[in-house]
C-alpha cells in the first residue's frame, strides 16, 4: 500500500514540482532544509536519509540520478534486498536505465551479489552480453596470457637449440613461466564466484544457480582443493549454514570429499554441524583437532547460551577427547544422562533459570568444573564463565580462588545485575575502594577501576592504581533480580558505603534512573543524602546529565519535587525530543525563560525549537547566523520580516525586549541570502537592482539549491539577450554552483532558454572582443565545468556538458584529472569519445 501511495503521489506533475521532502535521522525528524523532487539525485544522499521508496521511483521514471566514486553497491543490496516483485522490477530498471554507471564493476557487482543473496541482479548481469562479456573477458585475458606464455617459451626453445646454455636458461625460465601460470589460475580459481559464495555463506539457490549454469567458465570454476577451508576456515558470515552447504556440495554438486583438502577449524563450528556430517568428514580424515582448537570461542558468554548448546557442547567435548586424546572418562556423560532436563528447556538460554534450579546448575559445574579436570589445559575466557558462575550461586569459597584482578574488573559488574551483596565484600575483601563507573545513554556502560596497594590503616581504605578498562554492553542494574526488593536494598547500602565512584559519585542512581523503578530511586536519593553524597552545588557535584536517563514523568517529577538536591541540565533532555517529559518538566519552572543559551543550542531541531518558542523561551539572533540555523527560527516565527515595517510605523514605544528584537530583524532586511530564504521576491530584486554585485552570493545559493524558479526569473530580468549590459562574470557562481551540487537540470535550463552565455566556446566567438559584456565567460573557465563534473563523478552531467554544450577538456586536462582522481566510470565514459 506504501509503494502505490508513493508512486501515484510522485505521478502527479504537481506534486513533483512542488512537494518538499525533509530529512530524517535515527528515525527522528530533524530540521533541515526542505527539498523539491527534482532537486534529489543523490543515490548516497537517498540511502543515507532513508528515502528508499524516492529511489524505487525515480528509477522507474528513469530520471536522473548521480552515484559518487566512493560509492558502494552492498549500501544498496543492505537497503533493498529480498525475492519480491518489487525489488525484482527495482534492479531490472536499474540495470536498463543506469546500465553505463555499472559496467565498469560489473565483477564486483557479481561478487556483491553473491554475498547479499541477491539472485535476481544476479541473474541479469551474468546473462546481460555486456556485464557478462566484461566479466568473462578479464578472466579470458588471464587465460590467454597464461596460453601466450607457453607458446613463447616453446618457441624460444625451439630458436636455442644451438645453444646448450641458453636452452638450459630458457627452460628454467619455462619452468618459471609455468609456475606463475599455474599459481595464476590457482588465484583464480580460488576467487571464482562459487568460492566466494562458499566463503561467505550465501543462499543455497546462490549455488544451486551457479553450479547449474550454462556457462562453464562460471560453473565449473572454482578450487575443489580448497572446499572444506572457503566452508569451515572463513567466518565472514557468523549465520552460514555449514550443514545446508556442505550436503549440497557433496551430495548433489557431486564434490568428491578425497580431492578436498584436509581442513583446521575452530571447534564451535562442530556445535553446528550434524552429527552424520561430522562423522563423515571424520572417517575420511578430513578434520584436524588440537588442543587448541578446543578453546570453544563460542562458549565465551557461557549465560547466554541454551541448555541444549551447553548440552551438545559437552557431549562433543568427550567425543574429540576419546577420539584424538584418547581421553576415557565416561563419567561426565552419567552425569548429564541423570539430569532432569526437560525438552522445554533446551532452548531457554542459562540466565533464565533460578538459583533454586539444581540441575542446570549442576550441569554448568560439568562444563566449568569437571570438563576443566578432565583436560589438560584450560578453557579460553573460562575465567570470566567461572566469576559469573561464582557470583551467580553465592560460591564464595570458589570465588576467593579467582584472579583478583579479574574480580575487580568485572566481578563488580555481575555484582550489580545480580545484586548479590555477598560476592561484592568478597570481592572487594570488605575494604573501601575508588571505582571508576561510568555509563552512556546508549545502554552501554564502560568501567574502569584504579586500585592502589598502599593500605590506609586508619581509614580501612584500599585505593587502586591499576587501571583497566571494560566495554559491558547493556549493563542493567538488578537484571536478575527484579522481584527481589529486600535483596536490592541490601546491596545499595553496601554498595554505596563500600565504593566509591570518584568520577560519577550518580554512577548506581543512573542505573536505577534506567530502570525506572521509583521505589529503588527514592531508595538510593535516601542513601546519597545519608552517606554525604551531596548532589547540589558541592565540591562533590554529581554530573548534571541524569536526565538523558529518565524514562517516565513519574520518576522526573519526584526528581524535580527535590529539585534542590539536583543540578539539571535542561539540553540533556531536549535532545532527547522526549515532548512528555519536557511538559513535566516545563512545570516546575526550574530554568529561566531569559536563558538564551538553550535556544540558541543549533544541534535541537525545529519541533524543539517550537516548543521552546511556546513556552516563552528567546534567543539571541547574532549567535544564530548560519543559514540553515536563521531558516529554521524563520519557520517557528521569530522572525517576520512582513511586520518589520509597521513595528517601524508604529509610534507606541516598544518595550525593550521588543526593540532589541526590531533592530536585530532590520539586519536581514539587507541581507540578499536572508530575503531569498524568507521568500521575499520583491524586496530581493529591488536589493539587487541597486546593488548587482550582491547577486555573486545569490546565483552560489541557487545553483546549490536547483532554484529552478527564481533562476529562470533572474536570467529574464538581467540577461534576456545577447545584448543585454548586466556582466556575465557573475554566471560562472552560477554554473560551478550547479556543477558541483551535480543539478543537470539547471545546467538544461540555461542551455535551452539562454544559451547565448556559452557562444564563447563555439568556434571564433572564442576570440570575439566585441561583446564586452560577455568577455569573462572565456572557453577554459567554461570547459572547467566538465572538470569540475569529472571529479565529483557526475556522468551524465559531463556527458551533457561536452555533447550538448561542447565543453570538451583537451587531453591533457583530462589525463590530469584521470591520474590525480580515478573514477572508472569517467574513464569508461571518455574511451567512447576517443573511439
Amino acid at each position: 500500500m506504501n509503494d502505490i501511495t508513493c508512486t501515484s503521489c510522485n505521478r502527479n506533475i504537481i506534486i513533483i514540482n512542488n512537494s518538499t521532502i525533509i530529512e530524517q535521522s535515527n528515525n527522528q525528524e530533524k530540521f533541515s532544509r526542505s527539498k523539491k523532487y527534482h532537486e534529489i539525485h543523490s543515490v548516497d544522499y537517498m540511502l543515507k536519509h532513508g528515502f528508499n521508496e524516492l529511489l524505487k521511483d525515480k528509477v522507474q521514471q528513469n530520471c536522473y540520478l548521480t552515484f559518487s566514486k566512493n560509492f558502494k553497491i552492498q549500501d544498496l543490496f543492505e537497503t533493498i534486498n529480498g525475492d519480491t516483485i518489487i525489488s525484482n522490477r527495482f534492479y531490472n530498471n536499474l540495470i536498463k536505465n543506469y546500465k553505463r554507471h555499472f559496467i565498469h564493476k560489473s565483477e564486483t557487482l557479481c561478487e556483491e551479489s553473491c554475498i547479499s543473496n541477491n539472485i535476481e541482479l544476479l541473474k541479469i548481469i551474468i546473462n546481460d552480453i555486456d556485464f557478462n562479456y566484461k566479466y568473462l573477458y578479464n578472466n579470458n585475458n588471464n587465460n590467454n596470457n597464461n596460453n601466450n606464455n607457453n607458446n613463447n617459451n616453446n618457441n624460444n626453445n625451439n630458436n636455442n637449440n644451438n645453444n646448450n646454455n641458453n636452452n638450459n636458461n630458457n627452460n628454467n625460465n619455462n619452468n618459471n613461466n609455468n609456475n606463475n601460470n599455474n599459481n595464476n589460475n590457482n588465484n583464480n580459481n580460488n576467487n571464482s564466484l562459487i568460492d566466494l559464495s562458499i566463503k561467505n555463506g550465501s543462499d543455497l539457490k546462490i549455488l544451486k544457480f551457479l553450479f547449474n549454469n550454462e556457462n562453464v567458465d562460471i560453473s565449473k570454476n572454482y578450487s575443489e582443493k580448497d572446499i572444506l577451508k572457503n566452508l569451515f576456515e572463513s567466518k565472514e558470515n557468523k549465520n552460514k549454514n555449514y550443514n545446508e552447504i556442505a550436503n549440497y556440495l557433496f551430495n548433489e554438486a557431486n564434490i568428491d570429499l578425497g580431492k578436498c583438502e584436509s581442513s583446521q577449524f575452530d571447534t564451535s563450528i562442530y556445535l553446528k554441524l550434524d552429527l552424520e556430517l561430522f562423522d563423515k568428514l571424520y572417517l575420511n580424515d578430513k578434520i584436524i583437532v588440537d588442543q587448541n582448537s578446543l578453546s570453544f570461542s563460542c562458549m565465551d558468554k557461557l549465560f547466554d547460551c541454551t541448555v541444549g548448546q551447553l548440552k551438545k557442547y559437552i557431549e562433543f567435548s568427550i567425543l574429540i577427547l576419546e577420539r584424538y586424546l584418547r581421553i576415557d572418562d565416561k563419567s561426565i556423560i552419567e552425569k548429564i544422562k541423570k539430569l532432569n532436563l526437560q525438552p522445554s528447556t533446551l532452548n531457554q538460554s542459562l540466565s533464565s533459570f533460578s538459583i533454586d534450579n539444581q540441575d542446570i546448575k549442576q550441569l554448568i559445574e560439568i562444563y566449568i568444573i569437571d570438563l576443566q579436570e578432565l583436560c589438560s589445559f584450560r578453557f579460553q575466557n573460562q575465567i570470566l564463565n567461572q566469576l559469573e558462575y561464582a557470583i551467580k550461586y553465592n560460591e564464595l569459597n570458589y570465588l576467593s580462588n579467582l584472579n583478583q584482578k579479574i574480580k575487580l574488573q568485572k566481578g563488580i559488574e555481575l555484582c550489580i545485575e545480580y545484586g548479590n551483596s555477598e560476592a561484592l565484600l568478597e570481592i572487594i575483601s570488605s575494604q573501601k575502594i575508588n571505582y571508576n563507573g561510568s555509563i552512556s545513554a546508549s545502554t552501554s556502560s564502560s568501567s574502569s577501576i584504579s586500585l592502589k596497594t598502599n593500605y590506609n590503616n586508619n581509614h580501612n581504605n584500599l585505593d587502586i592504581n591499576e587501571k583497566f578498562h571494560n566495554n559491558s554492553k547493556n549493563l542493567k542494574l538488578f537484571k536478575y533480580c527484579l522481584n527481589d526488593k529486600e535483596k536490592q536494598r541490601i546491596f545499595l547500602q553496601t554498595f554505596l558505603y563500600h565504593i566509591n565512584c570518584y568520577l560519577e559519585k550518580d554512577y548506581i542512581f543512573k542505573l536505577a534512573l534506567k530502570n525506572d523503578d521509583l521505589e529503588i530511586i527514592q531508595f538510593i536519593h535516601h542513601l546519597m543524602l545519608i552517606y554525604g553524597i551531596r548532589i547540589h552545588k558541592s565540591k562533590h557535584i554529581i554530573s548534571n546529565n541524569f536526565l538523558q536517563f529518565v524514562e517516565s514523568t513519574k520518576v522526573l517529577t519526584y526528581l524535580c519535587q527535590n529539585k534542590k538536591d539536583f543540578n539539571f541540565n535542561y539540553q540533556s533532555l531536549l535532545q532527547r525530543e522526549r515532548f512528555d517529559l519536557m511538559e513535566c518538566f516545563e512545570k516546575f519552572s526550574i530554568v529561566s525563560k531569559n536563558d538564551c543559551s538553550i535556544m540558541n543550542d543549533e544541534t535541537l531541531s525545529l519541533s524543539v525549537l517550537k516548543f521552546l518558542h511556546e513556552k516563552g523561551y528567546r534567543c539571541t539572533y547574532h549567535n544564530n547566523s548560519r543559514i540553515h540555523s536563521f531558516s529554521k527560527y524563520i519557520d517557528i516565527g521569530l522572525i517576520d520580516f512582513n511586520n518589520i515595517d509597521d513595528e517601524l510605523n508604529n509610534s507606541t514605544p516598544l518595550p525593550p525586549q521588543q526593540q532589541q528584537q526590531q533592530q536585530q530583524q532590520l539586519k536581514f532586511k539587507d541581507n540578499i541570502i536572508y530575503l531569498y530564504y524568507l521568500n521575499e521576491k520583491l524586496e530581493l530584486f529591488k536589493l539587487l537592482d541597486r546593488n548587482i554585485q550582491l547577486s555573486s552570493l545569490l546565483l552560489k545559493e541557487l545553483g546549490k539549491r536547483c532554484d529552478l524558479e527564481i533562476i529562470d526569473e533572474f536570467m529574464s530580468r538581467y540577461y534576456q539577450n545577447e545584448a543585454s549590459k548586466t556582466p556575465t562574470k557573475y554566471l560562472i557562481h552560477l554554473l560551478e554552483s550547479a556543477v558541483k551540487s551535480g543539478h543537470l537540470l539547471v545546467l538544461q535550463l540555461l542551455n535551452e532558454k539562454y544559451s547565448f552565455i556559452f557562444k564563447t566556446n563555439i568556434g571564433k566567438s572564442f576570440n570575439n572582443n566585441n561583446n564586452k559584456s560577455l568577455d569573462c565567460l572565456q572557453g577554459p573557465r567554461l570547459v572547467e565545468l566538465t572538470l569540475i563534473a569529472m571529479e565529483n563523478n557526475y556522468l551524465d552531467l559531463v556527458d551533457y556538458l561536452i555533447e550538448a554544450i561542447g565543453l570538451m577538456p583537451n587531453p591533457i586536462q583530462i589525463l590530469i584529472q584521470l591520474k590525480l582522481r580515478p573514477s572508472p566510470s569517467i574513464s569508461y565514459l571518455l574511451n567512447r569519445y576517443n573511439k
